[in-house]
């Protein structure tokens, strides 16, 4: 495909998942409910909980980004299951890599921004999350995922004075990714050795443990 028409394809697929970001939006926000065109395409859902500020949670403006393509933005799956501890506290964060601003060859070069409000999950909801976690596993090589566009999710959970992150793909496989307590801070932090790095299966039993994604029933 040449860059003209790739650059279309793209276009085309930033332009309805604008469409499908600003849905989520407005149903997030709590206000009246969608029209009928509205309700024609699935909108990722959070259930209302507690807002708090953006600033009073670690939900960094930008996802981190690795220039090498490893790391956190590898599409390689992970070579072991991790063991994430049990969250005492969580926050979502809902991230979108549309720019039309920016004129783009590949949407994998796009920037991930943080878009609408911190949502603090309910304490009773910890113990779904919890289990969750215990689901992820490293993703097969030989799977079949569907080709479409989405937005992010970052739940970010802290176990004692430890802050970590699962980033999961609301599209495809929804495939999850770990972030370190320094890549919250700093992309270039030494990551932690808890962390492992690749893809990982799971990401849809998180998102269902706390209602949040275009599945959120």
């Amino acid at each position: 495909m040449g860059p003209a028409r790739r650059r279309i394809a793209i276009g085309v697929a930033v332009a309805a998942v604008v469409a499908l970001v600003a849905v989520w939006l407005v149903s997030a926000s709590g206000d009246d409910a969608p029209t009928s065109e509205e309700t024609t395409a699935p909108a990722p859902r959070v259930r209302p909980t507690q807002s708090i500020n953006t600033s009073e949670a670690p939900c960094p403006k930008e996802l981190p980004r690795d220039e090498m393509g490893e790391g956190f933005e590898t599409f390689d799956p992970a070579r072991e299951a991790p063991s994430l501890p049990a969250p005492e506290d969580a926050w979502i964060c809902g991230y979108s890599s549309l720019d039309p601003d920016r004129d783009v060859e590949d949407i994998a070069d796009a920037a991930w921004k943080h878009v609408g409000e911190v949502q603090h999950v309910r304490a009773a909801d910890l113990p779904k999350l919890r289990d969750a976690f215990k689901e992820l596993r490293p993703t097969e090589r030989d799977r079949v995922c569907t080709l479409d566009l989405g937005p992010r999710w970052l739940i970010v959970y802290r176990h004692g004075r430890v802050r970590a992150g699962v980033v999961i793909d609301d599209y495809g496989c929804r495939d999850a990714r770990l972030i370190d307590e320094a890549r919250l801070v700093d992309p270039r932090g030494e990551a932690d050795p808890r962390t492992v790095e690749g893809t990982l299966d799971g990401g849809r039993a998180i998102l269902a443990a706390l209602a949040v994604g275009r599945g959120a029933g």
